[in-house]
């Protein structure tokens, strides 16, 4: 796996939309070691909790798309099968963490899946509102 350097995973991480731009710098201002290293910058901002180890991997391998879906951030993966991969997620104002399912993007377009992806939710909705 290629690892960016400091300012590319930077630029990364600000696409990822996972911190805004001024808590980033006001975080970096306190940031007292290698500047150059990407790792290291990494691991500051895992000590702050601006991001987790699962964020910081992909960030540092160019990947920031799917980091942030909607309202929601994503933690970890906690499992993957035939529709899609499932992630630990959690609710930016609510702070509420969930599993997300999400459908892989070459299966949005194909009306099967789509239909037994929903369906496979329909279950799990109505035991969760039951209790």
């Amino acid at each position: 796996m290629t690892t960016l350097d400091a300012t590319s995973f930077l630029d990364t991480l600000q696409l990822s939309k996972l911190v805004d731009t001024e808590k980033l710098n006001e975080v970096m201002a306190g940031f007292a070691g290698n500047t150059d290293d990407s790792q290291e910058v990494s691991q500051f901002l895992i000590s702050q909790n601006i991001i987790n180890d699962f964020q910081a991997k992909s960030l540092l391998a160019g990947k920031h798309k799917g980091l942030k879906i909607g309202p929601y951030v994503i933690l970890k993966k906690i499992g993957a099968g035939g529709m899609g991969v499932v992630y630990l997620a959690e609710h930016q104002k609510m702070h509420r963490k969930v599993a997300l399912k999400v459908l892989p993007e070459d299966r949005t377009n194909d009306k099967l899946a789509l239909e037994r992806f929903y369906r496979e939710q329909i279950p799990y909705c109505a035991k969760r509102e039951r209790g």
